[in-house]
């Protein structure tokens, strides 16, 4: 299905304000053009309703960017986890 911004900030409980800060900070992918329509489709909605289920537990923009990143890669959680571990301990050597 596809929506435009602001059907898309209803249908995620969120602010059209949000998604343009979620796709400037590079969490959110950019929409399809259709002419001078901008029209997202589920997987932004996916990925909104996994950034509002992520922000309440403490997660900032920036840790959440470095999941998806780490997502897209093919990496898992806790393969992630570990990469930040272990820079956090060769940091505080």
């Amino acid at each position: 299905m596809d929506y435009r911004a602001e059907e898309l900030a209803v249908k995620a409980g969120t602010t059209v304000r949000n998604i343009r800060s979620y796709r400037d900070h590079g969490l959110l992918p950019a929409p399809e053009r259709r002419g001078r329509l901008a029209l997202y489709d589920d997987s932004h909605l996916d990925r909104l309703l996994l950034i509002s289920k992520l922000i309440p537990r403490g997660y900032t923009l920036a840790h959440i960017g470095e999941l998806l990143s780490g997502q897209a890669r093919g990496g898992g959680v806790a393969e992630l986890l570990g990469e930040i571990y272990r820079e956090d301990t060769d940091t505080n050597r």
